[in-house]
Protein backbone atom coordinates (compact mmCIF):
# COMPACT_ATOMS: atom_id res chain seq x y z
CA UNK A 1 0.00 0.00 0.00
CA UNK A 2 1.65 3.30 -0.99
CA UNK A 3 2.14 5.77 1.85
CA UNK A 4 1.89 9.39 0.75
CA UNK A 5 3.67 11.89 2.99
CA UNK A 6 2.60 15.47 2.37
CA UNK A 7 5.91 17.25 2.85
CA UNK A 8 6.22 20.59 1.12
CA UNK A 9 9.43 22.48 0.48
CA UNK A 10 9.96 25.83 -1.11
CA UNK A 11 13.48 27.05 -1.70
CA UNK A 12 15.72 24.04 -1.36
CA UNK A 13 18.89 25.87 -2.24
CA UNK A 14 19.22 27.76 1.03
CA UNK A 15 20.34 31.33 0.54
CA UNK A 16 21.42 31.59 4.15
CA UNK A 17 24.48 29.52 3.33
CA UNK A 18 25.97 32.47 1.48
CA UNK A 19 26.64 34.05 4.87
CA UNK A 20 29.30 31.43 5.59
CA UNK A 21 31.76 33.30 3.38
CA UNK A 22 33.62 32.67 0.15
CA UNK A 23 36.83 31.25 1.59
CA UNK A 24 35.35 27.74 1.90
CA UNK A 25 32.36 25.93 0.41
CA UNK A 26 29.19 26.24 2.49
CA UNK A 27 28.54 23.37 4.85
CA UNK A 28 26.16 20.74 3.47
CA UNK A 29 22.63 21.11 4.77
CA UNK A 30 20.19 18.24 5.12
CA UNK A 31 17.13 18.70 2.92
CA UNK A 32 15.55 15.37 3.86
CA UNK A 33 16.05 12.86 6.66
CA UNK A 34 13.85 9.80 7.16
CA UNK A 35 15.33 7.89 10.14
CA UNK A 36 12.34 5.47 10.26
CA UNK A 37 13.01 5.06 13.96
CA UNK A 38 9.53 5.68 15.36
CA UNK A 39 7.36 7.00 12.52
CA UNK A 40 7.28 7.86 8.82
CA UNK A 41 8.05 11.56 9.33
CA UNK A 42 10.78 13.64 7.76
CA UNK A 43 12.99 14.79 10.63
CA UNK A 44 14.00 17.91 8.68
CA UNK A 45 10.77 19.05 7.02
CA UNK A 46 7.17 19.27 8.10
CA UNK A 47 6.05 16.07 9.85
CA UNK A 48 2.88 14.21 9.01
CA UNK A 49 0.66 12.17 11.29
CA UNK A 50 -0.33 9.82 8.48
CA UNK A 51 0.58 6.20 9.16
CA UNK A 52 0.79 3.30 6.72
CA UNK A 53 -2.49 1.68 5.85
CA UNK A 54 -0.75 -1.65 5.45
CA UNK A 55 2.38 -3.34 4.25
CA UNK A 56 5.19 -1.17 5.59
CA UNK A 57 6.06 -1.84 9.22
CA UNK A 58 8.54 -0.27 11.61
CA UNK A 59 10.91 -2.69 13.28
CA UNK A 60 13.93 -1.87 15.44
CA UNK A 61 14.54 1.49 13.78
CA UNK A 62 13.91 0.36 10.19
CA UNK A 63 11.04 0.44 7.71
CA UNK A 64 10.29 -3.06 6.48
CA UNK A 65 9.12 -3.27 2.83
CA UNK A 66 7.39 -6.47 1.71
CA UNK A 67 8.33 -6.17 -1.98
CA UNK A 68 4.71 -6.39 -3.13
CA UNK A 69 3.12 -2.94 -3.03
CA UNK A 70 5.04 -0.93 -0.41
CA UNK A 71 6.52 2.47 -1.09
CA UNK A 72 6.76 5.90 0.52
CA UNK A 73 5.81 8.85 -1.68
CA UNK A 74 7.14 12.27 -0.65
CA UNK A 75 5.79 15.46 -2.20
CA UNK A 76 8.96 17.54 -2.31
CA UNK A 77 10.99 19.11 -5.09
CA UNK A 78 14.65 18.12 -5.13
CA UNK A 79 17.55 19.89 -6.87
CA UNK A 80 18.46 18.64 -10.33
CA UNK A 81 22.18 18.72 -9.53
CA UNK A 82 24.64 19.25 -6.69
CA UNK A 83 23.09 16.86 -4.23
CA UNK A 84 23.85 13.64 -2.37
CA UNK A 85 21.34 10.89 -1.60
CA UNK A 86 22.25 8.30 1.03
CA UNK A 87 20.21 5.16 1.71
CA UNK A 88 21.12 2.55 4.30
CA UNK A 89 19.35 -0.68 3.36
CA UNK A 90 19.32 -4.45 3.69
CA UNK A 91 17.88 -6.85 1.12
CA UNK A 92 18.24 -10.33 -0.33
CA UNK A 93 16.44 -9.38 -3.56
CA UNK A 94 19.09 -8.78 -6.25
CA UNK A 95 16.79 -6.91 -8.66
CA UNK A 96 14.71 -4.43 -6.64
CA UNK A 97 14.21 -0.67 -6.71
CA UNK A 98 15.20 1.72 -3.93
CA UNK A 99 14.60 5.31 -5.02
CA UNK A 100 13.36 7.53 -7.85
CA UNK A 101 12.30 11.12 -8.44
CA UNK A 102 8.96 11.01 -10.22
CA UNK A 103 5.94 12.68 -11.79
CA UNK A 104 2.63 10.88 -12.19
CA UNK A 105 1.52 7.55 -10.79
CA UNK A 106 4.58 5.56 -9.76
CA UNK A 107 6.73 7.59 -12.10
CA UNK A 108 4.94 6.59 -15.30
CA UNK A 109 4.82 10.18 -16.57
CA UNK A 110 8.46 10.91 -15.81
CA UNK A 111 11.17 9.60 -13.56
CA UNK A 112 14.76 10.31 -12.72
CA UNK A 113 17.71 9.87 -10.34
CA UNK A 114 16.98 6.17 -10.00
CA UNK A 115 18.67 3.85 -7.55
CA UNK A 116 18.07 0.12 -8.03
CA UNK A 117 19.84 -3.23 -7.90
CA UNK A 118 20.56 -5.40 -10.91
CA UNK A 119 21.92 -8.82 -10.05
CA UNK A 120 22.83 -7.39 -6.67
CA UNK A 121 24.88 -4.51 -8.11
CA UNK A 122 23.90 -0.83 -7.62
CA UNK A 123 22.59 0.91 -10.74
CA UNK A 124 21.88 4.61 -11.13
CA UNK A 125 20.21 6.69 -13.87
CA UNK A 126 20.14 10.47 -14.33
CA UNK A 127 17.15 11.47 -16.52
CA UNK A 128 17.30 9.63 -19.86
CA UNK A 129 20.92 10.28 -20.68
CA UNK A 130 23.07 7.96 -18.63
CA UNK A 131 22.81 4.80 -16.56
CA UNK A 132 25.85 3.67 -14.60
CA UNK A 133 26.29 0.50 -12.58
CA UNK A 134 28.79 -1.34 -10.45
CA UNK A 135 30.39 -4.38 -12.03
CA UNK A 136 31.56 -6.16 -8.90
CA UNK A 137 30.23 -7.04 -5.46
CA UNK A 138 26.83 -8.02 -4.15
CA UNK A 139 24.67 -5.55 -2.19
CA UNK A 140 21.82 -8.07 -1.93
CA UNK A 141 23.54 -10.28 0.62
CA UNK A 142 21.09 -9.70 3.48
CA UNK A 143 23.49 -7.30 5.23
CA UNK A 144 23.15 -3.54 5.74
CA UNK A 145 24.87 -1.34 3.15
CA UNK A 146 24.99 2.43 2.60
CA UNK A 147 24.54 3.58 -1.00
CA UNK A 148 25.28 7.21 -1.80
CA UNK A 149 24.34 8.84 -5.10
CA UNK A 150 26.37 11.99 -5.75
CA UNK A 151 25.53 14.47 -8.52
CA UNK A 152 27.83 17.38 -9.26
CA UNK A 153 27.48 20.01 -11.96
CA UNK A 154 30.46 19.57 -14.25
CA UNK A 155 31.65 16.60 -12.22
CA UNK A 156 29.24 13.85 -13.24
CA UNK A 157 27.46 11.25 -11.14
CA UNK A 158 29.00 8.76 -8.74
CA UNK A 159 27.98 5.66 -6.81
CA UNK A 160 29.57 5.11 -3.41
CA UNK A 161 28.85 1.80 -1.70
CA UNK A 162 29.82 1.62 1.98
CA UNK A 163 32.07 4.64 1.46
CA UNK A 164 33.91 3.24 -1.57
CA UNK A 165 33.58 4.81 -5.03
CA UNK A 166 32.47 1.92 -7.27
CA UNK A 167 31.56 3.70 -10.54
CA UNK A 168 31.42 7.21 -12.06
CA UNK A 169 29.62 8.77 -15.00
CA UNK A 170 29.56 12.00 -16.98
CA UNK A 171 25.98 13.14 -16.32
CA UNK A 172 25.94 15.33 -13.22
CA UNK A 173 22.74 17.29 -13.81
CA UNK A 174 19.20 16.31 -14.72
CA UNK A 175 16.91 17.83 -17.34
CA UNK A 176 13.86 16.67 -15.40
CA UNK A 177 12.72 19.72 -13.40
CA UNK A 178 8.96 19.19 -13.33
CA UNK A 179 8.85 16.31 -10.88
CA UNK A 180 6.19 16.11 -8.18
CA UNK A 181 8.26 14.36 -5.55
CA UNK A 182 10.27 11.23 -4.93
CA UNK A 183 9.64 7.59 -4.08
CA UNK A 184 11.34 5.57 -1.36
CA UNK A 185 11.30 1.84 -2.00
CA UNK A 186 10.44 1.94 -5.72
CA UNK A 187 12.10 2.33 -9.13
CA UNK A 188 10.40 1.29 -12.34
CA UNK A 189 13.85 0.77 -13.90
CA UNK A 190 14.35 -2.28 -11.69
CA UNK A 191 13.47 -5.80 -12.75
CA UNK A 192 11.35 -5.94 -9.59
CA UNK A 193 10.29 -2.28 -9.04
CA UNK A 194 9.31 -2.56 -5.36
CA UNK A 195 11.97 -2.77 -2.68
CA UNK A 196 12.03 -5.88 -0.51
CA UNK A 197 13.89 -5.62 2.77
CA UNK A 198 14.69 -2.92 5.32
CA UNK A 199 15.58 0.76 4.96
CA UNK A 200 16.69 2.29 8.23
CA UNK A 201 17.85 5.71 7.05
CA UNK A 202 17.47 8.07 4.08
CA UNK A 203 19.27 11.43 3.90
CA UNK A 204 19.53 13.99 1.11
CA UNK A 205 21.98 16.91 1.23
CA UNK A 206 22.06 20.02 -0.96
CA UNK A 207 25.73 19.49 -1.82
CA UNK A 208 27.82 16.83 -3.56
CA UNK A 209 29.68 15.42 -0.56
CA UNK A 210 33.42 14.94 -0.77
CA UNK A 211 35.01 11.54 -0.20
CA UNK A 212 36.12 12.67 3.26
CA UNK A 213 32.57 13.73 4.10
CA UNK A 214 31.20 10.45 2.78
CA UNK A 215 33.64 8.59 5.01
CA UNK A 216 32.35 10.65 7.95
CA UNK A 217 28.75 9.70 7.11
CA UNK A 218 29.66 6.01 7.04
CA UNK A 219 31.38 6.33 10.44
CA UNK A 220 28.51 8.36 11.89
CA UNK A 221 30.81 11.36 12.41
CA UNK A 222 30.14 15.07 11.71
CA UNK A 223 30.54 16.09 8.08
CA UNK A 224 32.75 19.10 8.65
CA UNK A 225 35.20 18.31 11.35
CA UNK A 226 34.67 17.68 15.01
CA UNK A 227 34.99 19.84 18.07
CA UNK A 228 38.11 21.82 18.78
CA UNK A 229 37.93 22.49 22.50
CA UNK A 230 40.59 24.18 24.57
CA UNK A 231 39.94 24.95 28.23
CA UNK A 232 38.79 28.54 28.70
CA UNK A 233 40.48 30.61 31.43
CA UNK A 234 38.34 31.10 34.49
CA UNK A 235 37.62 34.71 35.49
CA UNK A 236 40.32 36.02 37.82
CA UNK A 237 38.01 38.54 39.51
CA UNK A 238 35.66 36.00 41.11
CA UNK A 239 36.47 35.75 44.82
CA UNK A 240 36.07 32.34 46.48
CA UNK A 241 32.68 31.93 48.13
CA UNK A 242 31.43 29.70 50.89
CA UNK A 243 27.93 28.36 50.13
CA UNK A 244 27.36 27.77 53.83
CA UNK A 245 27.26 31.57 54.25
CA UNK A 246 24.49 32.08 51.68
CA UNK A 247 21.95 34.66 52.85
CA UNK A 248 18.34 34.81 51.63
CA UNK A 249 17.44 38.39 50.66
CA UNK A 250 13.93 39.87 50.71
CA UNK A 251 12.00 38.55 47.69
CA UNK A 252 11.06 40.72 44.72
CA UNK A 253 7.31 40.92 44.35
CA UNK A 254 6.16 39.23 41.18
CA UNK A 255 2.99 39.15 39.13
CA UNK A 256 -0.04 36.96 39.72
CA UNK A 257 1.32 34.32 37.37
CA UNK A 258 3.85 31.50 37.34
CA UNK A 259 7.38 32.64 36.60
CA UNK A 260 9.30 30.85 33.86
CA UNK A 261 12.72 32.44 33.44
CA UNK A 262 15.12 34.80 35.20
CA UNK A 263 18.28 36.74 34.26
CA UNK A 264 20.67 39.25 35.84
CA UNK A 265 21.92 42.25 33.90
CA UNK A 266 25.68 42.10 33.19
CA UNK A 267 26.40 44.78 35.84
CA UNK A 268 24.26 42.93 38.39
CA UNK A 269 22.05 45.95 39.06
CA UNK A 270 18.89 44.57 37.45
CA UNK A 271 16.90 41.35 37.44
CA UNK A 272 14.49 40.41 34.64
CA UNK A 273 11.82 37.73 34.86
CA UNK A 274 9.41 36.23 32.37
CA UNK A 275 5.96 34.93 33.27
CA UNK A 276 3.48 32.55 31.71
CA UNK A 277 0.89 35.35 31.58
CA UNK A 278 2.91 36.98 28.72
CA UNK A 279 4.58 39.58 30.97
CA UNK A 280 8.17 40.74 31.33
CA UNK A 281 9.17 42.45 34.58
CA UNK A 282 12.52 44.17 35.18
CA UNK A 283 13.59 45.32 38.66
CA UNK A 284 16.27 47.81 39.64
CA UNK A 285 17.87 46.17 42.66
CA UNK A 286 18.89 49.51 44.18
CA UNK A 287 15.31 50.57 44.87
CA UNK A 288 13.29 47.42 44.05
CA UNK A 289 11.12 49.28 41.52
CA UNK A 290 9.83 47.20 38.57
CA UNK A 291 9.09 47.99 34.93
CA UNK A 292 6.57 45.81 33.08
CA UNK A 293 6.00 45.01 29.41
CA UNK A 294 3.35 42.72 27.91
CA UNK A 295 3.66 42.57 24.11
CA UNK A 296 3.85 38.78 23.80
CA UNK A 297 0.64 37.01 22.78
CA UNK A 298 1.62 33.87 24.66
CA UNK A 299 3.53 32.99 27.80
CA UNK A 300 7.21 33.96 28.02
CA UNK A 301 9.57 30.99 28.14
CA UNK A 302 13.02 32.65 28.25
CA UNK A 303 14.53 36.03 29.20
CA UNK A 304 18.09 37.13 28.40
CA UNK A 305 20.14 40.36 28.69
CA UNK A 306 22.62 41.11 25.91
CA UNK A 307 26.30 41.41 26.93
CA UNK A 308 26.16 45.22 26.91
CA UNK A 309 23.10 45.25 29.16
CA UNK A 310 21.16 47.71 27.01
CA UNK A 311 18.90 45.07 25.47
CA UNK A 312 16.63 42.27 26.66
CA UNK A 313 15.39 39.38 24.50
CA UNK A 314 12.32 37.31 25.34
CA UNK A 315 10.99 34.11 23.78
CA UNK A 316 7.39 33.05 23.86
CA UNK A 317 4.66 30.51 23.31
CA UNK A 318 3.44 32.79 20.50
CA UNK A 319 6.37 31.53 18.37
CA UNK A 320 7.97 34.99 18.56
CA UNK A 321 11.21 36.49 19.83
CA UNK A 322 10.95 40.09 21.03
CA UNK A 323 13.99 42.32 21.50
CA UNK A 324 13.48 45.18 23.96
CA UNK A 325 15.45 48.24 24.90
CA UNK A 326 16.51 48.26 28.53
CA UNK A 327 14.52 49.42 30.41
CA UNK A 328 11.67 48.05 28.26
CA UNK A 329 9.17 50.41 26.66
CA UNK A 330 5.56 49.54 25.92
CA UNK A 331 6.52 47.87 22.65
CA UNK A 332 9.66 45.93 21.70
CA UNK A 333 12.32 47.46 19.53
CA UNK A 334 12.37 44.44 17.21
CA UNK A 335 10.50 41.21 16.52
CA UNK A 336 12.32 38.16 15.15
CA UNK A 337 9.80 36.05 13.25
CA UNK A 338 10.34 32.67 11.64
CA UNK A 339 9.78 29.92 14.17
CA UNK A 340 6.49 28.11 13.65
CA UNK A 341 6.04 26.73 17.17
CA UNK A 342 6.92 27.70 20.75
CA UNK A 343 10.39 29.17 21.20
CA UNK A 344 11.81 27.42 24.25
CA UNK A 345 15.21 29.02 24.87
CA UNK A 346 17.47 31.90 23.84
CA UNK A 347 21.10 32.95 24.19
CA UNK A 348 23.18 35.89 22.98
CA UNK A 349 26.61 35.27 21.52
CA UNK A 350 29.36 36.88 23.65
CA UNK A 351 29.88 39.71 21.14
CA UNK A 352 26.19 40.58 21.24
CA UNK A 353 25.75 40.59 17.45
CA UNK A 354 23.77 37.37 17.22
CA UNK A 355 20.94 35.71 19.08
CA UNK A 356 20.42 31.94 19.01
CA UNK A 357 17.03 30.32 19.59
CA UNK A 358 15.54 26.82 19.78
CA UNK A 359 11.94 25.85 19.21
CA UNK A 360 9.36 23.10 19.21
CA UNK A 361 9.58 23.32 15.40
CA UNK A 362 12.85 21.35 15.80
CA UNK A 363 15.08 24.10 14.44
CA UNK A 364 17.97 26.14 15.80
CA UNK A 365 18.05 29.67 14.42
CA UNK A 366 21.01 32.04 14.49
CA UNK A 367 19.77 35.61 14.14
CA UNK A 368 21.68 38.65 12.92
CA UNK A 369 20.49 41.35 15.30
CA UNK A 370 21.49 44.15 12.93
CA UNK A 371 18.77 43.29 10.41
CA UNK A 372 16.65 40.76 12.32
CA UNK A 373 17.22 38.02 9.74
CA UNK A 374 18.26 34.42 10.28
CA UNK A 375 21.87 33.73 9.34
CA UNK A 376 21.39 29.99 9.77
CA UNK A 377 18.45 27.68 10.28
CA UNK A 378 19.90 24.44 11.63
CA UNK A 379 18.02 21.17 11.64
CA UNK A 380 18.66 17.67 12.90
CA UNK A 381 16.69 17.21 16.10
CA UNK A 382 13.58 15.08 15.63
CA UNK A 383 11.41 16.35 18.49
CA UNK A 384 10.76 19.45 20.60
CA UNK A 385 13.89 21.37 21.51
CA UNK A 386 14.06 22.22 25.19
CA UNK A 387 17.37 23.88 26.02
CA UNK A 388 20.27 25.84 24.58
CA UNK A 389 23.73 26.79 25.87
CA UNK A 390 26.45 28.79 24.11
CA UNK A 391 30.08 28.21 25.06
CA UNK A 392 31.77 31.27 26.57
CA UNK A 393 34.00 31.71 23.50
CA UNK A 394 30.92 31.94 21.26
CA UNK A 395 32.05 29.24 18.85
CA UNK A 396 29.78 26.34 19.78
CA UNK A 397 26.17 25.98 20.88
CA UNK A 398 24.75 22.91 22.58
CA UNK A 399 21.07 22.01 22.27
CA UNK A 400 18.88 19.37 23.90
CA UNK A 401 15.61 17.87 22.73
CA UNK A 402 12.81 15.51 23.59
CA UNK A 403 14.49 13.18 21.08
CA UNK A 404 16.94 12.36 23.90
CA UNK A 405 20.01 13.72 22.15
CA UNK A 406 22.37 16.61 22.75
CA UNK A 407 23.72 18.21 19.58
CA UNK A 408 26.63 20.59 19.18
CA UNK A 409 26.70 23.25 16.46
CA UNK A 410 29.47 25.39 15.01
CA UNK A 411 27.79 28.80 15.00
CA UNK A 412 30.30 30.34 12.57
CA UNK A 413 29.82 27.69 9.90
CA UNK A 414 26.21 26.85 10.65
CA UNK A 415 26.95 23.13 10.90
CA UNK A 416 26.34 20.29 13.32
CA UNK A 417 29.62 18.94 14.65
CA UNK A 418 28.54 16.39 17.24
CA UNK A 419 25.54 14.55 18.62
CA UNK A 420 25.18 12.02 21.40
CA UNK A 421 22.48 10.23 23.32
CA UNK A 422 21.34 11.42 26.74
CA UNK A 423 20.86 7.79 27.79
CA UNK A 424 17.09 8.10 27.97
CA UNK A 425 17.01 11.40 29.83
CA UNK A 426 14.65 14.10 28.52
CA UNK A 427 16.77 17.18 29.15
CA UNK A 428 15.01 20.29 30.42
CA UNK A 429 18.05 22.56 30.88
CA UNK A 430 21.63 22.59 29.72
CA UNK A 431 24.82 24.57 30.46
CA UNK A 432 28.54 24.55 29.74
CA UNK A 433 30.92 24.38 32.66
CA UNK A 434 32.85 27.59 33.28
CA UNK A 435 35.99 26.24 31.54
CA UNK A 436 33.97 25.12 28.50
CA UNK A 437 35.19 21.54 28.68
CA UNK A 438 32.00 19.80 29.85
CA UNK A 439 28.23 20.08 29.63
CA UNK A 440 25.77 19.81 32.50
CA UNK A 441 22.18 18.66 32.01
CA UNK A 442 19.11 18.17 34.16
CA UNK A 443 15.92 16.42 33.18
CA UNK A 444 12.69 14.71 33.99
CA UNK A 445 14.46 11.70 35.50
CA UNK A 446 15.61 13.78 38.53
CA UNK A 447 19.29 13.33 37.69
CA UNK A 448 22.06 15.86 37.15
CA UNK A 449 24.52 14.67 34.54
CA UNK A 450 27.92 16.00 33.46
CA UNK A 451 29.03 15.09 29.92
CA UNK A 452 32.26 15.06 27.96
CA UNK A 453 31.25 16.77 24.70
CA UNK A 454 34.24 15.36 22.81
CA UNK A 455 33.08 11.74 23.02
CA UNK A 456 29.53 12.10 24.34
CA UNK A 457 30.28 10.01 27.41
CA UNK A 458 28.90 10.74 30.85
CA UNK A 459 31.55 11.97 33.29
CA UNK A 460 29.46 12.07 36.43
CA UNK A 461 25.89 11.52 37.58
CA UNK A 462 24.57 13.45 40.59
CA UNK A 463 21.62 11.98 42.47
CA UNK A 464 19.65 13.59 45.26
CA UNK A 465 16.60 15.36 43.88
CA UNK A 466 13.27 13.63 44.45
CA UNK A 467 11.23 14.99 41.53
CA UNK A 468 11.59 16.33 37.98
CA UNK A 469 14.29 18.94 37.41
CA UNK A 470 13.56 22.08 35.41
CA UNK A 471 16.63 24.31 35.60
CA UNK A 472 20.29 24.67 36.45
CA UNK A 473 22.88 27.43 36.72
CA UNK A 474 26.68 27.11 36.66
CA UNK A 475 28.57 29.61 38.82
CA UNK A 476 30.58 31.95 36.53
CA UNK A 477 33.74 31.14 38.44
CA UNK A 478 33.12 27.41 38.20
CA UNK A 479 32.85 27.00 41.97
CA UNK A 480 29.25 25.87 42.30
CA UNK A 481 26.38 24.28 40.43
CA UNK A 482 22.76 25.06 41.33
CA UNK A 483 19.82 22.84 40.29
CA UNK A 484 16.09 23.00 40.99
CA UNK A 485 12.70 21.70 39.93
CA UNK A 486 9.49 20.16 41.19
CA UNK A 487 10.83 19.02 44.57
CA UNK A 488 10.90 22.67 45.76
CA UNK A 489 14.61 22.59 46.54
CA UNK A 490 17.46 24.70 45.19
CA UNK A 491 20.35 22.27 45.51
CA UNK A 492 24.02 23.28 45.41
CA UNK A 493 26.78 20.95 44.22
CA UNK A 494 30.53 20.98 43.87
CA UNK A 495 30.78 20.36 40.11
CA UNK A 496 34.38 19.11 40.34
CA UNK A 497 33.84 16.43 42.97
CA UNK A 498 30.08 15.91 42.62
CA UNK A 499 29.63 16.59 46.34
CA UNK A 500 26.06 17.44 47.33
CA UNK A 501 26.05 20.59 49.45
CA UNK A 502 23.43 22.06 51.75
CA UNK A 503 20.26 23.10 49.87
CA UNK A 504 19.14 26.72 49.99
CA UNK A 505 16.18 27.81 52.08
CA UNK A 506 13.36 29.68 50.39
CA UNK A 507 11.30 28.06 47.63
CA UNK A 508 7.85 26.81 48.57
CA UNK A 509 6.75 25.51 45.15
CA UNK A 510 8.19 24.33 41.83
CA UNK A 511 11.20 26.28 40.56
CA UNK A 512 11.34 26.97 36.81
CA UNK A 513 14.34 29.28 36.47
CA UNK A 514 17.77 29.87 38.04
CA UNK A 515 20.49 32.43 37.28
CA UNK A 516 23.78 33.64 38.78
CA UNK A 517 24.86 37.25 38.68
CA UNK A 518 27.93 37.86 36.51
CA UNK A 519 30.14 38.45 39.55
CA UNK A 520 28.96 35.20 41.15
CA UNK A 521 27.78 36.84 44.38
CA UNK A 522 24.01 36.36 43.86
CA UNK A 523 21.74 33.54 42.78
CA UNK A 524 18.13 34.09 41.76
CA UNK A 525 15.16 31.75 41.30
CA UNK A 526 11.61 32.01 40.00
CA UNK A 527 8.73 29.57 39.71
CA UNK A 528 5.17 28.76 40.66
CA UNK A 529 5.26 30.95 43.79
CA UNK A 530 5.40 34.00 41.46
CA UNK A 531 8.19 35.88 43.26
CA UNK A 532 11.89 36.22 42.56
CA UNK A 533 14.05 34.89 45.38
CA UNK A 534 17.63 36.07 45.75
CA UNK A 535 20.50 34.62 47.75
CA UNK A 536 23.68 36.54 48.43
CA UNK A 537 27.01 34.70 48.70
CA UNK A 538 29.60 36.73 50.60
CA UNK A 539 33.24 36.24 49.69
CA UNK A 540 34.86 33.49 51.75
Amino acid sequence: MPVRLSVTAAALYLGILASLGADAPPAPQLLVHYPFDKDFNDAVGKPTSQMPAGGIALKEGSAVFDGTDDLVEVVQNLPETDLTIAIRFKTANPNCGLFAVHAGALGVSGNDRHMYLKEGKPQQRVWNNETIGATEGNAADGQFHTWMQVLKMGGGQQIFLDGKLVVSGQKGASDFSTEQGFLIGYSNDAGHPYFQGEIDDLKIWNRPLTEAQIASVIKGEPLDGGLNLVALPLPSNRPPINPANAKLLPPLAGLTATGSSIAFSPNGQQVAAGYFNNALRVWNLADGKPTDATAHKGGITAVRFNPAGDQIATAGMDNAILVWANPPAAMPAKTLAGHTRWVRDLAYTPDGTRLVSVSDDRSVRVWNLADGKALHTLTGHTDWMMALAIRADGRYAATASYDQTIRLWDLDRGAEVKQFSTKGQIVTDLAWTADGMALVSVGLDRMVRIWNPLDGQQIRELAGHTDQLHCLAVHPGGQLLATAGADRIVQLWNPTTGEKLKPLDGPTTWVHGLAWSADGTKLGSIGVDQVVRLWEFPAN
